[in-house]
Parts: C-alpha cells; structure tokens; sequence
C-alpha cells in the first residue's frame, strides 16, 4: 500500500515542473507521457480499493485522497511566506493540470472518487492560499480548441447561461468573420488561444471567483459587445485585448 501511495507523490514531483510549460501545444503529448508512466500505479489503486472489503473502501479513499494534500503540505511547512507565495500557483497548476486529471482519466470509478477527495482535503488543509478545482483531461484539452471566446465561456458559464448565449453567439461570429481574416487577428486569436485556459484555471482558484468574473462581463465584455454592436470591430479588438492583458499581469507569473 505504500508504494501506491509513493507513486502518488511522485507524480506530484515529477509533474510540478512542467506547469512552467502548460502550453495548448505540448499539453497532448505531456498527459500522454504522464500516463504513460503512471496508468498503472493508477490502475493498481483501484484495484485495491475494488478487491477491498465493502466497508473498507471509503476507508481507503479517503486514504489514498490524504496522500498528496499531506506531502504537498509538508513541503509548504519548510517555506518561507515569500517561498509561498511564489509557489502557491505552481502548486495549484500542476494539480489541477496535471494531477487531479490523470487521478479521474479513464474508467475508473473509485480513482474518481479519490480525486474529489483529494481535492476536498487540498482545500480543507489550506495547502497554498488558492481554491483548487476539480478539472478533467476532456475539459482542459477542448478548452484550448474554444480559442477567443474562453474566457467569455466560462464568465457566462459562471453567470449560468448557456453554451449558445447571445454574448457567446457574436463573440464567436467576431471572431469568425473579423478577426480570423486578417493577419493580425489570427495572431491575436492564436496568441489567446495559448493563455487563456491558464487564466480560466487562475482565476478558479480565486476565492471570490463569483466577483471576478461578474467584474470582467460588466467591465470588459460588456464594452467589447458594445462596440461591436455599434461597428467598431477594431475598438472591440481593443478592449479585449486590455482585458486578457490586464487579467494575464495580475495572474499569471512572469
């Protein structure tokens, strides 16, 4: 049981270095490879827990859910408070990019019970001063492929409305019929493409997430409806750059 539990943190460690290269380009083949070399410590835990004896198995869920919030913890218990605060956001990428994703990938029942009970006990424990969610391979994967609209997806997504909402609806023509048919508006679309699940991720793991993203639809997406309603293509350009800009300064490290 040890060793299940110790293939757990090393796939913590190993991991933890790559959330400096979270990029639409590389996260397929990085996921992969991670799999690769973890599928089966995975596999064996969920063995484990299903050859258990009925009653046992929430025992060892919970267990196993304890693993890497208690080493992550360990490790937060030997910085300093600047140290901290400069890793908080790698500790919360790499888990929520990386860890928690390859916990819940596959058919595999209780890894996925395993995987919200390490989130719940990541947030209880207060690992680093970040709310962490639960995320899947599916869902990071797709959102790189939503391109400009991401970060308007997820604020309308917070507001409760659906996938083909107004708001939606003519970002994603803008984008379509203005910015994709000039050079400079590929570039800008490609450029977000790459950020702007990071800064979806980021801006979850905020505890007033609810404010931030009512803040971004009245005070940025709001405006960029605005000036495409009335044809200033070039000023909704403008602004929604400013805003990933603005949201990418203050949330992303350098």
């Amino acid at each position: 049981m040890e060793e299940l539990k110790q293939g757990l943190r090393t796939l913590f460690d190993e991991m933890l270095p790559k959330t400096k290269s979270f990029k639409s380009k590389t996260y397929e083949q990085t996921f992969s490879d991670m799999m690769d070399a973890h599928s089966e410590n995975l596999r064996l835990i969920e063995e484990a827990i299903y050859t258990a004896d009925e009653e046992q198995q929430p025992v060892l869920i919970k267990e196993f859910g304890a693993v890497i919030p208690e080493y992550a913890k360990s490790k937060t218990a030997e910085m300093s408070k600047n140290q901290l605060n400069a890793k908080q956001i790698d500790f919360n990428m790499n888990m929520a990019a990386y860890v928690i994703p390859a916990i819940r990938y596959g058919d595999r029942a209780f890894c996925k019970q395993i995987a919200e009970e390490t989130v719940k006990q990541w947030n209880g424990q207060k690992v680093t001063g970040l709310t962490l969610q639960t995320s899947t391979y599916e869902d990071i994967s797709g959102g790189f492929k939503k391109k400009l609209c991401y970060i308007t997806t997820a604020v309308c997504a917070e507001q409760g409305k659906p996938d083909n909402c107004q708001e939606l609806e003519i970002l994603r023509n803008y984008r379509d019929t203005y910015l994709m048919h000039s050079l400079d508006g590929r570039a800008l679309v490609e450029e977000y493409y790459e950020i702007a699940p990071v800064l979806v991720m980021m801006l979850d793991m905020q505890k007033n997430r609810q404010e931030l993203y009512g803040e971004i639809y009245e005070e940025s997406l709001l405006p960029c409806l605005e000036a495409i309603a009335s044809g200033d293509y070039e000023g909704c350009k403008d602004k929604y750059k400013a805003m990933v800009n603005g949201l990418r300064g203050k949330y992303l490290p350098s």
